[in-house]
Protein backbone atom coordinates (compact mmCIF):
# COMPACT_ATOMS: atom_id res chain seq x y z
CA UNK A 1 0.00 0.00 0.00
CA UNK A 2 2.25 2.72 -1.05
CA UNK A 3 1.22 5.96 -3.45
CA UNK A 4 -2.35 5.78 -5.09
CA UNK A 5 -1.93 6.52 -8.95
CA UNK A 6 -4.82 6.90 -10.78
CA UNK A 7 -5.91 7.55 -14.48
CA UNK A 8 -9.38 7.87 -16.31
CA UNK A 9 -10.43 4.83 -17.78
CA UNK A 10 -13.56 5.60 -20.35
CA UNK A 11 -15.86 7.27 -17.72
CA UNK A 12 -14.41 5.35 -14.69
CA UNK A 13 -11.42 6.03 -12.70
CA UNK A 14 -7.97 3.46 -12.47
CA UNK A 15 -6.60 3.18 -9.18
CA UNK A 16 -3.53 1.75 -8.63
CA UNK A 17 -1.28 1.68 -5.69
CA UNK A 18 2.47 0.49 -5.27
CA UNK A 19 3.33 -2.66 -3.69
CA UNK A 20 5.51 -1.71 -0.69
CA UNK A 21 6.71 -2.94 2.90
CA UNK A 22 3.08 -2.19 4.13
CA UNK A 23 0.03 -4.26 3.04
CA UNK A 24 -4.07 -4.24 4.17
CA UNK A 25 -6.72 -6.78 4.09
CA UNK A 26 -10.02 -5.88 3.12
CA UNK A 27 -13.14 -7.62 2.73
CA UNK A 28 -16.61 -7.12 1.04
CA UNK A 29 -19.44 -7.06 3.82
CA UNK A 30 -22.49 -7.46 1.99
CA UNK A 31 -24.43 -7.59 5.26
CA UNK A 32 -23.50 -4.62 6.35
CA UNK A 33 -23.05 -3.13 2.81
CA UNK A 34 -18.97 -1.96 2.90
CA UNK A 35 -15.41 -2.47 2.82
CA UNK A 36 -14.14 -3.62 5.93
CA UNK A 37 -10.37 -3.66 7.24
CA UNK A 38 -8.67 -3.31 10.50
CA UNK A 39 -8.71 -0.40 13.25
CA UNK A 40 -5.00 0.84 12.52
CA UNK A 41 -5.67 4.60 10.87
CA UNK A 42 -3.46 3.67 7.51
CA UNK A 43 -6.05 1.26 6.65
CA UNK A 44 -9.04 2.90 7.27
CA UNK A 45 -7.92 6.11 5.31
CA UNK A 46 -6.16 4.40 2.81
CA UNK A 47 -9.51 3.34 2.06
CA UNK A 48 -11.52 6.40 2.46
CA UNK A 49 -9.16 7.98 -0.09
CA UNK A 50 -9.99 5.07 -2.61
CA UNK A 51 -13.17 5.81 -2.50
CA UNK A 52 -13.07 9.13 -2.72
CA UNK A 53 -10.64 9.31 -5.55
CA UNK A 54 -13.17 6.37 -7.56
CA UNK A 55 -16.68 8.10 -7.27
CA UNK A 56 -18.82 8.20 -9.70
CA UNK A 57 -21.79 9.63 -10.44
CA UNK A 58 -24.34 6.55 -9.52
CA UNK A 59 -24.07 4.35 -5.86
CA UNK A 60 -22.42 1.61 -5.71
CA UNK A 61 -24.82 -1.67 -5.61
CA UNK A 62 -22.41 -2.45 -2.61
CA UNK A 63 -22.78 0.51 -0.42
CA UNK A 64 -25.67 2.32 -1.95
CA UNK A 65 -23.58 5.66 -1.89
CA UNK A 66 -21.41 7.03 -4.16
CA UNK A 67 -17.79 6.98 -3.66
CA UNK A 68 -17.19 10.71 -2.21
CA UNK A 69 -20.53 9.92 0.31
CA UNK A 70 -18.84 6.76 1.36
CA UNK A 71 -15.87 8.61 2.02
CA UNK A 72 -17.39 11.52 3.60
CA UNK A 73 -19.39 8.59 5.57
CA UNK A 74 -16.76 6.15 6.61
CA UNK A 75 -14.37 9.76 7.75
CA UNK A 76 -17.53 11.22 10.11
CA UNK A 77 -17.66 7.65 11.87
CA UNK A 78 -16.00 6.71 15.38
CA UNK A 79 -13.92 4.19 14.35
CA UNK A 80 -11.92 6.98 11.97
CA UNK A 81 -11.38 9.21 15.13
CA UNK A 82 -7.53 8.94 16.18
CA UNK A 83 -6.98 7.47 19.54
CA UNK A 84 -3.29 8.69 18.95
CA UNK A 85 -1.66 11.54 17.24
CA UNK A 86 -1.48 10.77 13.60
CA UNK A 87 1.65 10.49 12.16
CA UNK A 88 2.99 12.52 8.32
CA UNK A 89 1.83 9.72 6.57
CA UNK A 90 -1.97 9.94 8.02
CA UNK A 91 -1.70 13.70 7.49
CA UNK A 92 -0.85 13.00 3.73
CA UNK A 93 -3.78 10.69 2.85
CA UNK A 94 -6.25 13.24 4.38
CA UNK A 95 -4.62 16.30 2.74
CA UNK A 96 -5.16 14.01 -0.71
CA UNK A 97 -8.76 13.39 0.17
CA UNK A 98 -8.70 16.90 0.85
CA UNK A 99 -7.15 18.44 -2.21
CA UNK A 100 -10.24 17.03 -4.08
CA UNK A 101 -12.55 19.68 -3.27
CA UNK A 102 -13.05 22.63 -4.81
CA UNK A 103 -11.37 26.52 -3.36
CA UNK A 104 -14.23 28.38 -2.48
CA UNK A 105 -13.37 32.00 -2.24
CA UNK A 106 -16.83 34.49 -1.08
CA UNK A 107 -17.19 38.12 -1.84
CA UNK A 108 -17.60 40.06 -0.13
CA UNK A 109 -16.48 37.97 2.53
CA UNK A 110 -18.45 39.23 5.26
CA UNK A 111 -21.93 38.30 3.55
CA UNK A 112 -20.56 35.73 1.43
CA UNK A 113 -23.03 36.50 -1.20
CA UNK A 114 -21.42 35.29 -4.15
CA UNK A 115 -18.55 32.79 -4.63
CA UNK A 116 -15.73 32.21 -6.98
CA UNK A 117 -14.91 28.64 -7.29
CA UNK A 118 -11.74 27.09 -8.67
CA UNK A 119 -11.66 23.16 -9.75
CA UNK A 120 -8.45 21.56 -9.45
CA UNK A 121 -8.51 19.61 -12.45
CA UNK A 122 -7.05 16.24 -12.22
CA UNK A 123 -6.66 13.42 -14.87
CA UNK A 124 -9.69 11.55 -13.14
CA UNK A 125 -11.86 14.71 -13.17
CA UNK A 126 -15.41 13.00 -14.23
CA UNK A 127 -15.98 13.71 -18.15
CA UNK A 128 -19.49 14.58 -17.41
CA UNK A 129 -18.46 17.40 -14.87
CA UNK A 130 -15.40 18.98 -16.91
CA UNK A 131 -17.79 19.35 -19.71
CA UNK A 132 -20.11 21.20 -17.73
CA UNK A 133 -17.46 23.15 -16.59
CA UNK A 134 -16.28 23.88 -19.84
CA UNK A 135 -19.50 25.03 -20.99
CA UNK A 136 -20.14 27.34 -17.26
CA UNK A 137 -16.44 28.78 -18.39
CA UNK A 138 -17.62 30.04 -21.65
CA UNK A 139 -20.78 32.24 -20.11
CA UNK A 140 -17.70 33.04 -17.42
CA UNK A 141 -20.11 31.35 -14.62
CA UNK A 142 -17.05 29.69 -12.96
CA UNK A 143 -13.31 30.00 -12.56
Amino acid sequence: MGNLSFKRHGIHVKALTENIDHYGRYTINTVLGRLDCPAPPRLLYFKARCHAYTSFVRPDPLTGRTGTEEALHCLRSGCFQPWKPLDDHHFEILTSIAKLTPLREYYPENLKVMQKIQVRRFLYFPLYLSTMLDSATMFNVSR
